[in-house]
């Protein structure tokens, strides 16, 4: 009975001040939702896994799709990479209306045009603002010495181009991860947002204006 009595007391908690929010409290109600789009063949484990952590990095729910194929078109056989920028069109081409950013996820290489510089290999890529993008585990798996260390830079990659998803640039910040790899492997640099852009973040709706476990929201771990 006590507990019966309990859950209604929260249950009318949360209908009182998430139901109908003011427009001030909307941040703090509001979940925006990110969809994993695996695409080609991907370690579901690490498609799992990578759900978890990103849906303690912020203001969001996290869902994992099912695989879809690789495109038929957008790859470039002599070097044998997917163009990052046509994934982003077949991302979506199949993005749900539900999903508010769309993450696709591959294991294949992908590459770019950037800095006048044709077939750039990238890690990932993404739209700034918009609701795609595009990582890719081939250059990180690579050079990772675990899994865990796999992991750990995965998770950065994708907050890193979802930050981008979410209006942020590249920072000049040396201790965020939104800074600019220029090519090289910096996924071990920074594992959380600098101040900065937690702001701009907070103010785009990914991260609730009053939460409090700044740990779980900006660490990778």
């Amino acid at each position: 009975m006590k507990a019966a009595i309990t859950f209604c007391f929260l249950l009318f908690l949360f209908i009182i001040t998430c139901k109908v929010p003011r427009e001030k409290d909307r941040n703090k109600c509001h979940l925006s939702l990110v969809i994993i789009q695996p695409i080609g063949e991907v370690d579901s484990g690490l498609a799992h896994q990578l759900r978890y952590r990103l849906s303690r990095a912020g203001s969001i729910l996290v869902g994992l799709a099912p695989p879809i194929q690789t495109p038929d078109f957008g790859y470039n056989q002599t070097k044998r990479r997917y163009i990052a920028d046509s994934l982003l069109l077949y991302l979506k081409q199949n993005k749900s209306g539900q999903a508010e950013k769309l993450i696709g996820l591959m294991s294949s290489d992908i590459e770019t045009s950037k800095a006048g510089q044709k077939n750039w290999g990238v890690m990932g890529w993404g739209e700034c603002p918009g609701n795609v993008c595009v990582v890719s585990s081939f250059r990180v798996r690579r050079t990772s010495k675990n899994q865990n260390q796999l992991l750990d830079r995965m998770t950065v990659l994708c907050l890193h181009e979802l930050g981008h998803c979410f209006s942020l640039p590249h920072c000049e910040n040396k201790d965020c991860l939104m800074q600019d790899a220029k090519g090289k492997m910096m996924l071990d640099a920074a594992n959380s947002y600098c101040t900065k852009c937690k702001t701009l973040l907070i103010e785009n709706g990914f991260v609730a204006a009053d939460s409090t476990n700044n740990e779980g929201l900006f660490t990778t771990h």
